[in-house]
């Protein structure tokens, strides 16, 4: 014998064997099966995208899944995108001024001139980058 399990929240979660009462069984003279724990006797109904189906105490019935609306996705602020550019700059400056360093201690006059050309333009294209988030301030 089967009987329909439910969870907690009295959802359908399957089937479940029961067992036989033997000292039952033995007095009414067939067999008496136990009814487990949070099960029912009463079939589920056919499954139905969408829902789940719910014990209500007496009856299965349907409830709907609730549909969990997507999340907006995050859209910088100005603060956020001036925040980006400074960590950015930041890191390729300090990338280059190593290079410099580099060059300094190997004596590379011409590298050491290549890198400052660099830096220039680093920091021209910084506050190009930052006058057009700051809408030209």
């Amino acid at each position: 014998m089967i009987a329909y399990r439910y969870d907690d929240k009295f959802m359908y979660v399957g089937v479940q064997t029961c067992q036989r009462d033997p000292i039952a069984s033995a007095r009414a003279g067939k067999n008496i099966f136990l009814l487990p724990a949070q099960c029912t006797y009463t079939a589920p109904p056919e499954p139905k995208d969408g829902f789940n189906i719910v014990w209500n105490g007496s009856a299965w019935e349907y409830q709907e899944i609730p549909v969990e609306p997507e999340p907006e996705p995050h859209v910088p602020t100005t603060d956020e995108k001036i925040a980006q550019l400074d960590s950015q700059y930041q890191a390729d400056k300090q990338t280059l001024q190593g290079y410099y360093m580099e060059f300094l201690i190997a004596g590379n006059t011409a590298g050491m001139e290549a890198i400052k050309a660099e830096l220039a333009d680093l920091a021209g294209q910084y506050d190009a980058d930052l006058a057009v988030l700051k809408g030209g301030e």
